[in-house]
């Protein structure tokens, strides 16, 4: 599906949510789907700067990834737990 069928979709659906609950009560929980897909989008670009960001040979990066508060083996864990619950919802 492309973005613009999508787009389409909500529109269409904007416009009847004036008369029906379900429609309404449908975009309310897509908006809060769509609003935990983009905070998830955001922790993943923001890893991804964090690594380009940290400097140093492959055993000094190591070292820093280990000991940093942004574990690699605690953030998949992290991530993977807010993939499952987004795709729940």
């Amino acid at each position: 599906m492309h973005v613009s069928s999508i787009k389409a979709v909500v529109l269409d659906a904007e416009e009847r949510s004036v008369t029906s609950h379900l429609v309404k009560d449908w975009l309310e929980k897509l908006k809060d789907v769509l609003y935990d897909a983009d905070d998830l989008l955001d922790d993943f670009s923001t890893e991804a700067l964090r690594k380009d960001l940290m400097g140093g040979n492959k055993l000094t990066k190591e070292v820093r990834l280990f000991f940093s508060s942004s574990n690699q083996f605690a953030y998949g864990l992290k991530m993977g737990k807010k993939i499952k619950a987004l795709r729940r919802d």
